[in-house]
């Protein structure tokens, strides 16, 4: 899903690695 993370996590949000699970933290732009 993610072909640009560079560019997606701008739109849609962050995808951080938290303790082997991931967590979407969605930011404001």
């Amino acid at each position: 899903a993610l072909q640009n993370p560079n560019i997606e996590p701008v739109l849609i949000g962050r995808l951080i690695k938290e303790q082997g699970k991931y967590k979407i933290e969605y930011t404001k732009a």
